[in-house]
């Protein structure tokens, strides 16, 4: 947090809560066969923030880099999306999500 706060002159608020997010989703590889293969993504799910289950949907963008057949290296930008609060304060969250991981294809 302290790097986003430096790198966008922001200061965020000191808050802890637990949220857990599910969904289903669906992956369209746009050049397949490629070492390196561009994909979007997106789907339907739920979020659950402070006791209260909010619908949610997703939209991100990544990348598999195959190293060989079974083998490959993803990394991933999502944007995950749902409101929140009581029915006369709804607020819309975007909660930005960056991951990388490995795959082991069999």
């Amino acid at each position: 947090a302290e790097i986003v706060e430096n790198l966008f002159n922001l200061a965020l608020e000191e808050e802890q809560f637990h949220m857990l997010y599910y969904s289903f989703n669906l992956n369209l590889k746009l050049l397949p066969g490629r070492q390196m293969v561009p994909y979007l993504t997106g789907g339907m799910g739920s979020s659950i923030l402070r006791g209260e289950t909010e619908p949610s949907v997703n939209l991100g963008a990544g990348s598999m880099l195959y190293f060989s057949k079974r083998m490959a290296m993803r990394w991933e930008f999502r944007n995950y999306r749902f409101a929140s609060g009581a029915a006369s304060a709804r607020r819309d969250n975007n909660n930005v999500e960056f991951s990388l991981g490995s795959s082991l294809l069999f």
